[in-house]
Formats: C-alpha cells, sequence, structure tokens
C-alpha cells in the first residue's frame, strides 16, 4: 500500500515559508498540520487490513487489486451454511446446536484449548439470534441460567459486547462489530457479512505480518524497517514536495482451523 499527500498544498506551507523568518507559531502549526494528514493515511491504510482480516475470517482469502488471491484454503468443514429449515430465524431451531458444532471444530480440528469462545455476529444474524424463540425461551428458566445475554457494551477498538450463551459444554461471548469501509463503488459496506457468524477461540493466534517496502539501497544508508515507513522527495519540476507513507502488510491466520464461519440466516 501506498499514500501520498503534497506537503505545498497546505494552507500553512505558504505562510511558513513565504516569510523572512520562521515564526514559531506557525512551524508548530504546520507540523502538527502534516503528522494529522499522515495519521489520515496510515487510517486508511490500517482500514485495507481490517478488510483483510475479515476476508480471512469469513471465507480465508485474501483479495488484492494486484496479482493472486492469497487463498488460505480453509477446510470446506470450517464453512458451513446451515441450510433451509435450519436458519436462526426459524422457531424450531436452537442456535446453541449448531454453535456447539463450531466449537467442537475447533477443538477436534483446531485444537483450541479452553471452553471459552468469541463468536463474531453479523447484524442480521445477531437479530435473528437475539429474536430466536429458544434462546429467548431459555432466558425464562430463572434458576438454571444457561445464558447472561445483556445490553451492548460498546468497548474501545468499535466492537460491541452482548453476553454470553452456553453452548454444551461451551462459554460463548456474542460480539457484534458495527463497523463499515466504502468499497470501490463508494458503498459504506460492514466489514463483517450480515448474514454470518464466526467462531474464533478466546486467544486466536493469528497476526499481521509485514514485509519491507520497496526502497533504494546505498552503503551508507541502511533499509527502513517497520509497519508504515515515511518518505519525503521533492518534484522541482511541479514545485512539489511530497511525503508518503508505505506499508506491506498481510494478515495471516497463523491457526487457520481455529475459525468457523457459518451462514445463519437465509
Amino acid at each position: 500500500f501506498r499514500e501520498y499527500f503534497d506537503v505545498t498544498q497546505l494552507q500553512l506551507y505558504d505562510r511558513l515559508y513565504g516569510a523572512t523568518q520562521i515564526d514559531d507559531a506557525v512551524f508548530a502549526a504546520y507540523i502538527n498540520d502534516v503528522a494529522d494528514k499522515a495519521m489520515e493515511l496510515q487510517n486508511k491504510i490500517e482500514r485495507a487490513y481490517e478488510l483483510q482480516c475479515a476476508q480471512v475470517l469469513e471465507n480465508g482469502i485474501v483479495q488484492v487489486k494486484v496479482g493472486k488471491n492469497i487463498d488460505y484454503t480453509r477446510k470446506a468443514d470450517s464453512l458451513k451454511d446451515l441450510g433451509g429449515g435450519n436458519y436462526w430465524a426459524s422457531g424450531s431451531v436452537d442456535p446453541a446446536t449448531s454453535i456447539e458444532e463450531g466449537c467442537n471444530f475447533l477443538r477436534k480440528v483446531g485444537k483450541a484449548e479452553g471452553g471459552v469462545f468469541n463468536m463474531l455476529l453479523g447484524s442480521t444474524a445477531l437479530r435473528d439470534l437475539l429474536a430466536n424463540a429458544k434462546v429467548q425461551d431459555r432466558g425464562k428458566i430463572y434458576n438454571y441460567s444457561l445464558d447472561q445475554i445483556a445490553p451492548p457494551q460498546r468497548n474501545s477498538v468499535g466492537a460491541t459486547f452482548h453476553g454470553e450463551i452456553s453452548a454444551g459444554s461451551y462459554r460463548v461471548r456474542l460480539w457484534a462489530y458495527p463497523q463499515f469501509y466504502d468499497n470501490a463503488q463508494g458503498v459504506s459496506t460492514p466489514y463483517l457479512n450480515a448474514k454470518k457468524a464466526i467462531i474464533i477461540p478466546e486467544t486466536p493466534r493469528f497476526k499481521l505480518a509485514f514485509a519491507a517496502v520497496p526502497q533504494l539501497l546505498s552503503p551508507n544508508t541502511p533499509p527502513k524497517v517497520g509497519a508504515f515507513i515515511m518518505n519525503e522527495y521533492e518534484d522541482k519540476r511541479a514545485k512539489s514536495r511530497i511525503m508518503d507513507i508505505e506499508s506491506a502488510g498481510i494478515a495471516v491466520p497463523v491457526a487457520v482451523d481455529t475459525i468457523y464461519t457459518m451462514q445463519v440466516v437465509a
């Protein structure tokens, strides 16, 4: 990923270099302006990484603009469509059954440890779960609490906690992620598929790995390393001073078999 901006187009640039003496206050404001613009571009790249993570969780395939998509070859058994008559909107269906099957997959195939799992729910999947007759009936057993579904609780990174439910021998924490990005057509799109539920371990083994970005090397200049690399250069012909930020990262599900994705809505 590479994003850039022309610092000569910033409002304070002419005030900074147009005077015979640099004003300290103007210089400080200019530096802050440059930093804000750089962070805006970094956030744009981070949203692209966030989309990569969502794609890994949904089907294990990271889609790229240039070159071949990266397929982590998730097992077919980890990608489940409940099918007609088994979707959570049906009053005769108990969601705990399919959730338990997902947890069993993580334990048996993914070798996940522990009895607590997290489940990420698309907007429609969450609505159908909370409205499901079997789930609501479980909540009426006052002296035998199977579930602890709570009002939405927002955390600092954008997810929303909705409590816990039991599924067989497991406790499953319910999470929504009401965050959106603009797709190539400029349409606001949720990161999580509205129809799907994704189960992962309490402490998943996933990582965001970074490679080096292309750069000119010389004996006296060591290569720049890090998640995000800043550069500055001049285009005297265009009378521009360009700053860019580059990053070469990829979402990697190290333990790829510890993801279980269900389509729970028709």
